[in-house]
């Protein structure tokens, strides 16, 4: 059998042990402020409302009131700017410490937050400017793409009215779907990266440029299809955990969607998931066996 598949059984074995064997809220609630520093390495969003009914003038009194004060404007947004960059990075530097603080605590079956914030924080420090790096350069990419669509676009546009309707849906169908190809693709890779790099230099002692090639030479090339099968595999077990952690939430009168809380009552998921990289990991190389 596939290393996809004989994995699931010893990370769910592995989940039930740490959490019920026996289970003990404090444990719970000390082991979920690691798991919610690691999920922070992913950033944070905000929910906004999209629907204004109160009154149809607002979007043009706002528009003439910007107008009117631009250099306020401009002043604010900046300073929003930099606010929301500021966050994300510091949402990025607890996750890399977080990473490493879940990882060890799942490794060595115990709930310490304090000895392994200190311990690792040095190869912390290395992934989170190595996250800031791979960060920028997926981000400076994406941006160059994108300005070679809309400069694409307008080469094109004088030429539509010489076009049929199919040929400009074809075409316009044949950018929209590269565009989206080569954003997956980035996604793909960074979403690998992240998940990947933090147990190779966990084991190996690696610093996240030699885990990375180490992640390239020894482990992906020539395993490309078992990867692939693994993540979707996880994508699916991934999907099935949230499903259970949203009725949860839901039956917690939404409390359990609360930051922090919702890591500690996702607990089941988070370790799962975690132990099942972990468990595939050593599959396929031995030297990353738990």
């Amino acid at each position: 059998m596939s290393a996809v598949t004989t994995t699931i059984s010893p990370a769910f074995e592995r989940m039930q042990r740490i959490l019920f064997e026996p289970f003990k809220l404090g444990n719970w609630f000390a082991l979920g402020f690691s798991a919610f520093l690691a999920s922070l390495a992913g950033g944070f969003n905000f929910n906004l409302p999209t629907n204004f009914n109160s009154n149809n003038d607002l979007p043009s009194e706002a528009g003439n009131w910007m107008h009117e004060h631009m250099a306020a404007v401009i002043l604010i947004g900046a300073v929003l700017v930099v606010i929301v960059l500021a966050v994300g990075i510091l949402c990025v530097w607890l996750g890399s410490r977080g990473r490493f603080m879940f990882l060890d605590n799942l490794v060595h079956d115990r709930y310490a937050v304090k000895e392994p914030w200190h311990r690792f924080r040095e190869p912390a420090n290395r992934l989170f400017g190595f996250t800031l790096a791979t960060g920028f350069v997926a981000a400076l990419f994406i941006g160059v793409v994108a300005a070679l669509g809309v400069g694409a676009a307008f080469l094109i546009k004088p030429h539509f009215d010489t076009m049929s309707m199919w040929s400009a849906v074809l075409l316009i169908t044949a950018l929209v779907m590269l565009g989206a190809g080569l954003l997956l693709s980035v996604i793909a890779v960074l979403a690998v990266l992240h998940d990947l790099v933090p147990p190779i230099m966990y084991f190996k002692g690696f610093g996240p440029v030699d885990a990375s090639r180490y992640l390239w030479t020894d482990l992906l090339r020539g395993r490309g299809w078992l990867f692939t099968k693994f993540y979707l595999m996880k994508g699916v077990l991934g999907l099935a955990g949230v499903t259970v952690v949203m009725m949860a939430g839901c039956l917690t009168c939404c409390f359990g969607f609360l930051p922090y809380l919702s890591s500690v009552l996702s607990l089941p998921v988070s370790v799962f998931l975690m132990h099942y990289t972990l468990e595939f990991l050593g599959q396929v190389d031995g030297t990353l066996r738990v």
